[in-house]
């Protein structure tokens, strides 16, 4: 996921956005592997010299490890959330419980000459401003608000909320209504704010079993910010295995940050449109502002980008579970393959090729060490290319057939080559064609294992170096 934020007003100064608040929510994986993407984005702001004629342009992009390629940009829709400023009970508790939204004018002055410490003799330049205000506001049916927030750095301001609106491709533009130029004694008092959404569905990418999910925010023009927040809902069964948060202000200033659990979520409303999504049912992730961080971005922020390492608990359990029976399995397997008296029966060794040096009891430990190999596939530890998969998989039915005949079928029951008809391979001996499957099995599970050993290097490398070497991972062995 990608914020990129860019200021259309050359002349506008310094941007403060009085609040961003950033809500993302990573939806369950669904049958077809993909997890549906919202993020809801609240910004409040105001320019240093023009906020009024001042335009912001949000471009969203959602990237999708689904596609061939590897990763694509993913289809968004986009829902402009303005009414969300009407549930005042909400914001106060994430805003202050002193923020004010009133349908009557004169309480609304009164409040102002209160909260902002206007002197009587102003009053009747507020009372012009504010019936402006709401003549302005009535246009969207929407109604101005005061956030009052007891908390260090934080002064009170008025919201004006406006729709935003998309704005070709992935883009959402962020403007309010010049006719407010003409406001005189609120007039840097004033922030403009806008509450969107952004929808996807896409595959998200995986790396070792855990979902990675990166989340940048690029602000491509000077911005500051004295409340910022970014959250993060994930399913209830999903545990946070490992983040990382890089923050960087003006110059070369740089500063790691980390993402933590919340814990309360359970004890506040929160709008329809969350419960609908889960919020109630869910895992809460955000930002820790600690006091560095909220210094650094009050001053200056250029980016903050984070990654988060996603472990789903249930599969993992479920994994552990079937690995447990798979041990079980070969375990037995590969004592009754090398019982004494099993190996000294024609019946069973009739099914072995005869290859110098190596026994039948090696033979047997390598086929059972490739079921080992294969269930890395079936359980997708390591990913191959899909063709390559489907081979593997047909194979693997001829070695399970060869088990079956080992310990089931009589010699009598297959008719072995004469003495002319021996077939000599290397030094092998093949005296029936059923001989053939283990020492297939064996090449196949050989061909597993140094695909594994160069997966493990590929991904410890990032994936990012293309040479000779690369290339044959990819073409021959299947890397991706």
């Amino acid at each position: 996921m990608k914020l990129n934020i860019s200021k259309d007003a050359p002349n506008s100064g310094e941007i403060t956005l009085e609040k961003f608040f950033q809500f993302n929510i990573i939806g369950n994986k669904k049958s077809d592997n993909r997890h549906q993407i919202d993020t809801f984005n609240a910004i409040c702001f105001k320019t240093e010299i023009d906020t009024f004629n001042a335009k912001i342009d949000c471009e969203v992009i959602f990237t999708d490890f689904g596609d061939a390629k590897g990763k694509d940009k993913a289809k968004i829709s986009f829902s402009d959330r303005v009414r969300y400023f009407d549930e005042i009970s909400i914001l106060q508790q994430f805003w202050g419980k002193e923020s004010y939204r009133n349908d009557n004018r004169e309480d609304f002055i009164t409040q102002c000459l209160i909260v902002f410490e206007i002197e009587p003799t102003e009053k009747d330049a507020l009372i012009k401003d504010v019936e402006l205000i709401y003549e302005t506001l009535d246009k969207n049916s929407t109604l101005p608000l005061i956030i009052n927030e007891d908390k260090d750095g934080v002064t009170p301001f008025i919201l004006l909320p406006f729709s935003a609106k998309a704005h070709g491709g992935n883009k959402v533009r962020l403007e309010g209504d010049r006719s407010l130029k003409s406001l005189t004694i609120l007039r840097d008092k004033i922030a403009l704010g806008f509450w969107f959404q952004k929808t996807s569905n896409v595959v998200i990418k995986n790396q070792l079993n855990s979902d990675v999910i990166n989340s940048e925010i690029i602000f491509n023009s000077k911005f500051k910010s004295p409340d910022f927040k970014i959250y993060y809902q994930i399913g209830n069964k999903v545990d946070l295995k490992k983040n990382l948060v890089s923050i960087k202000g003006g110059g070369d200033s740089s500063l790691d940050a980390e993402i933590v659990r919340v814990y309360s979520q359970s004890e506040i409303t929160y709008f329809h449109d969350w419960a609908e999504l889960g919020i109630y049912n869910s895992a809460l992730l955000r930002l820790q502002n600690s006091t560095k961080v909220n210094k650094q971005i009050s001053i200056e922020v250029k980016s903050v980008s984070s990654e988060l390492l996603l472990e789903d608990v249930e599969a993992t359990q479920s994994k552990e579970v079937h690995v447990f029976i798979l041990s079980i399995f070969i375990s037995v397997l590969i004592s009754m393959g090398l019982d004494a008296t099993r190996l000294a029966s024609c019946d069973f060794t009739f099914f072995f090729p005869d290859i110098p040096i190596i026994t039948e009891s090696l033979i047997w430990l390598f086929v059972c060490g490739g079921f080992i190999l294969k269930h890395l596939i079936y359980s997708k530890v390591y990913l191959i290319k899909e063709n390559c998969k489907r081979v593997i998989k047909s194979l693997a039915v001829f070695v399970c057939f060869w088990v079956f005949c080992c310990f089931f079928i009589e010699k009598k029951m297959f008719t072995e080559w004469e003495d002319a008809d021996i077939l000599v391979l290397l030094g092998m001996k093949f005296s029936h064609w059923i001989q053939f499957f283990p020492l297939i099995d064996i090449v196949l599970s050989l061909y597993l294992f140094f695909s594994l050993i160069f997966y493990r290097y590929y991904e410890k490398n990032n994936r990012n170096k293309e040479h000779w070497f690369t290339k044959i991972l990819k073409n021959f062995f299947g890397v991706r």
